[in-house]
């Protein structure tokens, strides 16, 4: 399937809707996650951003996040266990 037919596939999230949010400080540094599931329990969206905003770790993790969200999107499966680096879903 293309990327094109994916995107025309994609699931449409409501504008507003809640989600949990986890602060975490680690070697100094903030980082404030939120994430959002679906009704089944699966992972919707994920956002993170740190202390240290527009820093080269902040834009990673930022940026990170959208990818992953764009990919929950279309389709792409992802567990808990594949996020097994964010602390705060332990």
């Amino acid at each position: 399937m293309s990327i094109t037919q994916r995107a025309e596939q994609s699931k449409r999230l409501p504008h507003r809707r809640s989600h949990k949010v986890f602060v975490v400080e680690r070697e100094g540094m903030k980082f404030t996650t939120g994430i959002r599931r679906l009704p089944d329990g699966g992972l919707a969206e994920l956002f993170i951003t740190t202390s240290k905003l527009g820093s080269g770790v902040d834009v990673v993790f930022r940026d990170s996040a959208i990818l992953l969200s764009f990919g929950l999107s279309v389709g792409v499966a992802a567990t808990i266990a594949d996020l097994a680096g964010l602390e705060c879903v332990r």
